[in-house]
């Protein structure tokens, strides 16, 4: 199993739009046909609003068979394609494995990225209690970074050398 985290940037002048864009087309062409939305959140900054959400497909193989479907939808290229793009500031895509799969994404969370030197992640990941929160290695595109999703809005270190940066989103889980 694999997780696909879909970041979107955008201008508050832009969100109201293509949040109506995403909850009134995306949502009901795409539904769990085209992978499983495990959650969808957003976290506002002064000058924009990210957007995250994640889907679950069974492997790459399955997640890429299931977007060119969803690609080949004329409903999905006509009345949500034609539209989201010129709404984004800018977008990022990161594919997760999870380290364990039992997790309640579907509420308000913290997400930190964790960017580790270079073959350092396992050492990382033995510095954190697993059982603070979801887990994931990424496959792309940074190999070395752990991300996590968790309640908890800190998570403490020893002075790792391992650790480059970490970066934590506040995310407020987003109703229909």
């Amino acid at each position: 199993m694999i997780y696909e985290l879909r970041t979107y940037f955008f201008s508050y002048e832009n969100w109201d739009t293509y949040k109506a864009l995403f909850f009134d087309k995306c949502l009901p062409i795409r539904k769990d046909d085209y992978g499983v939305l495990k959650g969808k959140w957003i976290c506002k900054l002064d000058h924009q609003v990210i957007f995250m959400h994640l889907w679950q497909y069974d492997s790459l193989d399955h997640r890429q068979t299931l977007r060119e479907q969803l690609g080949a939808r004329d409903d999905w290229q006509n009345e949500f394609i034609q539209y989201a793009p010129a709404l984004l500031d800018n977008q990022f895509l990161k594919v997760l494995n999870p380290i364990a799969a039992d997790f309640d994404f579907k509420q308000n969370l913290n997400l930190f990225t964790i960017d580790c030197m270079p073959g350092t992640l396992k050492e990382v990941l033995g510095l954190i209690d697993p059982k603070i929160g979801q887990f994931n290695t990424q496959e792309f595109p940074n190999p070395n970074e752990l991300t996590l999703f968790t309640l908890e809005n800190h998570i403490l270190f020893d002075d790792s050398k391992s650790i480059k940066n970490i970066t934590n989103y506040e995310l407020v889980y987003l109703e229909a």
